[in-house]
């Protein structure tokens, strides 16, 4: 049903914390003083305001569909539709990195050390990957949720009585 949610997901957390990671690795492996720190502060300001915004929005949002006892990240985690909290999710992962950025940059170039810039991009990938493994323990993304009781049953003696108790499953233990 949120099939497409989930694939953008995948892209932007998977792939984008690939990308971050690799950079980082192979500026490690290069190291060089970040070069025009001016426009580089320039463009973090521009997407942190673009992220900032859509953060909110998502936020508000997501706000606005839990339950007054239940926190934001109760409602990320046993939400149903993850449209809104990939958004939500997705933006507090690129505020957080734009400022692991701007740090990296900042301190690089203030103590004259090429390596906390590529720190960060690490940092960066590692986010990104936390946010995909957020975005696939929420009920939606498992793929256990799609079973009905009558199959959980049996599996989890006890556990489960109705529909609405196969939605609310601990997770997975390893």
């Amino acid at each position: 049903m949120y099939f497409y949610s989930s694939l953008v997901a995948v892209y932007i957390f998977a792939f984008g914390g690939g990308l971050a990671i690799y950079r980082g690795i192979s500026r490690m492996l290069d190291p060089r003083l970040p070069e025009n720190v001016g426009w580089n502060y320039g463009i973090l300001a521009v997407a942190a305001a673009f992220e900032f915004y859509s953060w909110r929005v998502a936020y508000r949002e997501l706000r606005s569909r839990k339950d007054p006892d239940e926190s934001v990240f109760d409602e990320i985690v046993g939400s149903k539709d993850p449209t809104i909290f990939t958004v939500f999710l997705e933006d507090s992962a690129g505020l957080i990195g734009t400022v692991l950025a701007f740090l990296g940059i900042f301190l690089g170039a203030t103590f004259h050390n090429p390596y906390l810039d590529p720190v960060a991009s690490i940092l960066i990938g590692t986010l990104l990957a936390a946010g995909l493994t957020l975005v696939f323990s929420t009920r939606e993304c498992r793929p256990r949720s799609a079973l009905p009781p009558r199959v959980l049953c049996p599996l989890l003696p006890g556990r489960i009585r109705s529909r609405e108790d196969s939605l609310r499953l601990p997770p997975a233990s390893a």
